[in-house]
């Protein structure tokens, strides 16, 4: 039985760094990421709902494959909208039933997001990780994600 490890939290929470982190440690462990996908599939091509629906089905495809060959898989999106997160487990659970769903939540303030994102030579920008912390079930205020 393989293990899907869902990351929750904003861009510049700490996502990619966990990811390295435990990965280092547990090399039976494979990291499946929709902006290394896009990236891959479209240089960063313009955004589309078409373009993000493929590559949700890439994503789901990509950890589907890595569970059917015996790696545990990390998915290091940022996951904080439900209906988004719940695709892919649902996928996940329909076709690999006996696979474990284990989640964990980055607790980074938005603040320390938005200053992290900034110093990155690809940001997605205060507006855009303000705007996610707000419209999403994890975030509420400037603490930090819910849990």
């Amino acid at each position: 039985m393989g293990r899907l490890i869902v990351l929750i939290g904003l861009p510049g929470s700490g996502k990619t760094f966990w990811s390295k982190e435990y990965i280092s440690k547990h090399p039976n462990t494979k990291r499946v990421n929709r902006d290394t996908l896009r990236e891959m599939v479209d240089f960063t091509g313009p955004y589309s709902k078409k373009n993000e629906a493929m590559n949700r089905s890439l994503r789901n495809a990509c950890i589907y494959h890595l569970l059917l060959l015996g790696y545990d898989v990390i998915s290091d999106d940022t996951n904080v909208y439900k209906d988004k997160r719940n695709e892919m487990i649902d996928y996940i659970q329909l076709v690999m039933p006996d696979t474990e769903i284990q989640y964990v939540q980055m607790i980074t303030s938005i603040e320390d997001c938005i200053a992290r994102d900034a110093a990155r030579d690809r940001t997605v920008g205060e507006k855009v990780i303000k705007g996610m912390a707000s419209s999403s079930d994890c975030y509420h205020g400037s603490k930090g994600a819910n849990t």
